[in-house]
């Protein structure tokens, strides 16, 4: 049986007012935000990560996401695909891990990770969507 890899889409009304994603389909240079609170809501712009941690416990899993898939450096285990808001995760188990710490829970792993993502999927905040890319090939850059 060949296995087909899944991606996931966020949908248009993912994320709350007052939050706005940039996306740039190749790398960028330090010190350039992609995901940034929105400037009417504080007057000035910050870089999210910085108003997440002030408060770390309402920390949202679609947040936690967005700030892993902005950051280059985890593209080896979560990446933009390159069409629109799609993602994929390569490799679930060190996203679950991650969002394991940050949410001070070291029993996470991709089982419990993946009823959060069901929740949105039924909820419409995300789709899951076939990829035209299998795992590993470079769809990013």
């Amino acid at each position: 049986m060949k296995r087909t890899h899944d991606c996931i889409l966020m949908t248009h009304a993912w994320y709350p007012r007052g939050w706005r994603v940039r996306i740039w389909p190749q790398r960028r240079p330090a010190g350039e935000l992609g995901l940034m609170e929105d400037v009417g809501m504080l007057g000035s712009a910050y870089k999210a990560e910085q108003c997440w941690h002030s408060r770390r416990g309402s920390l949202q899993l679609w947040q936690f996401l967005v700030t892993l898939l902005d950051d280059p450096a985890n593209a080896h285990f979560i990446a933009w695909t390159g069409r629109g808001m799609e993602f994929k995760l390569i490799e679930p188990e060190e996203v679950a891990r991650r969002w394991g710490i940050q949410k001070n829970r070291p029993a996470m792993n991709y089982d419990k990770l993946s009823r959060s993502l069901r929740y949105y999927y039924e909820k419409g905040i995300m789709q899951k969507v076939r990829c035209a890319h299998p795992p590993g090939a470079n769809t990013l850059f």
